[in-house]
């Protein structure tokens, strides 16, 4: 159970640091700064 929760906190991290990488990619690609 332990373990099970600790990855899922670990993906879900994993996948907010992705998305908010990419929307400041997008940001700096069509130059909105």
């Amino acid at each position: 159970m332990f373990v099970g929760r600790s990855v899922a906190l670990y993906v879900l991290a994993a996948l907010c640091e992705i998305g908010g990488a990419w929307l400041v990619w997008q940001g700096v690609r069509e130059n909105r700064g």
